[in-house]
């Protein structure tokens, strides 16, 4: 990818040389007169950091095993910066016989390719509806038990809840509940509020292939539309546009640019490669509240569960998102993933896992908040950031397996 979109830049000039041959072809050495000589090609040097690709790709394969599903993608980024410090995707190829490998596996999904995000979409949801300052993080709200007819449609939880203040909607990941919330602000304060993430647009990320993924105007939208926008359905994002999304959430409230170059050697006047962004999109008093809901997300009580590790706080949120295919959400082919950041205070990276079709067990909790902790945990060790208790014994990670949820 960087290669294709920086070749004219690697690749620099080509020299020329005017030479006189004899009659057989054969160059005479007496005669050369250079007419333009060559022009070597810049160096590039990446943000990718070369030891947590491997974690990630380590951690990818044991899931990959494990689930067998039809795709998957992994990003890291640092949140505050944008710089990509890890993208990996499967099922992968041996980019020195690409021609032997179908043209899908060569793409690069994490930006070429859509998902319906499902709730990973509620932290959007979340943020707007406390940014609007319609709602207090102790209200309550029935979640019908799990079932609740609206706009013609029944709109169900993946388990059966009833009175939920704000928190634990977000928590529980009540796709009710949420739609409630969605509800109090309407459609068009919502519809922008998404826009300030910036979905449906191009991230800018300096790799070929990106798409702007979908989102609708509101003047296309069904009257069934306001309870599925909320929970991540009728709008498709590209793994890079999630992992920005929850960035803000690291950062204090700012859309980062995510980017894949550090720096262009020598540089060129010319060109200003250019990585900053000061675009707050929401409040830090909307961060912090919805931090601390986020945190419990990743905690016993969360649909995270899977995700915690003993010293750390993290923040996240879990996504099981149903395929929609022939006009219909299937009830057998699922999205698992999982977006989070750590440690709370002082956040260093961002992890994406989204995994695509996985065989048996297909929970974003269960699926793929456990590639997350273990991309964490390692990556964690790596930059020597210990944990804050002393609960945590050579490593070793709360065994959490039998929990499970969207």
């Amino acid at each position: 990818g960087v290669e294709l979109q920086y070749n004219d830049v690697l690749s620099g000039e080509t020299g020329i040389v005017e030479v006189l041959r004899d009659g057989k072809g054969n160059q005479l050495s007496s005669f050369g007169r250079i007419i333009h000589n060559p022009v070597r090609g810049k160096d590039i040097y990446l943000t990718i950091d070369e030891k947590i690709q491997q974690i990630v790709e380590e951690e990818m394969e044991k899931c990959w095993e494990m689930y067998n599903p039809r795709k998957m993608s992994v990003i890291v980024i640092d949140p505050k910066t944008g710089e990509i410090l890890a993208m990996a995707n499967k099922p992968d190829y041996d980019p020195n016989q690409p021609g032997k490998f179908p043209a899908e596996w060569r793409r690069n999904h994490a930006v070429t390719d859509l998902f319906e995000p499902g709730s990973i979409f509620k932290i959007v949801t979340a943020a707007a509806v406390l940014e609007e300052k319609k709602v207090h993080p102790d209200e309550i709200f029935n979640c019908e038990g799990g079932k609740w007819f609206i706009r013609g449609h029944i709109l169900h939880d993946a388990h059966p809840y009833g009175p939920l203040d704000f928190r634990h909607i977000i928590i529980k990941s009540s796709n009710i509940g949420t739609v409630k919330l969605a509800l109090r602000i309407g459609e068009q304060t919502l519809y922008n509020y998404i826009k300030r993430f910036h979905f449906g647009e191009l991230t800018g990320i300096d790799l070929p292939g990106e798409i702007r993924g979908i989102l609708r105007p509101v003047e296309k939208w069904s009257d069934y539309s306001i309870t599925a926008v909320p929970i991540g359905q009728e709008v498709g994002v590209t793994c890079l546009q999630a992992i920005r999304a929850i960035s803000v959430f690291a950062n204090g409230g700012y859309l980062i640019q995510p980017h894949i170059i550090k720096k262009i050697d020598p540089p060129d006047p010319s060109n200003v490669y250019s990585f900053t962004s000061s675009e707050q999109v929401i409040s830090t008093d909307t961060v912090t509240t919805l931090n601390s809901i986020l945190a419990r997300v990743v905690s016993e009580e969360g649909t995270a569960n899977q995700a915690r590790i003993s010293g750390y706080t993290i923040c996240g949120k879990t996504g099981t998102a149903q395929k929609f295919e022939n006009g219909s959400y299937s009830h057998t082919k699922f999205v698992a993933s999982f977006i989070g950041f750590l440690p709370l205070e002082d956040p260093k990276l961002a992890i994406l896992v989204n995994v695509d079709e996985p065989k048996g067990a297909y929970y974003g909790g269960v699926v793929a908040a456990p590639v997350f902790k273990e991309i964490a945990w390692r990556t964690m060790q790596y930059f020597q950031i210990p944990p804050k208790t002393s609960s945590v014994a050579m490593g070793k990670i709360e065994n959490n397996e039998n929990k499970r949820t969207d």
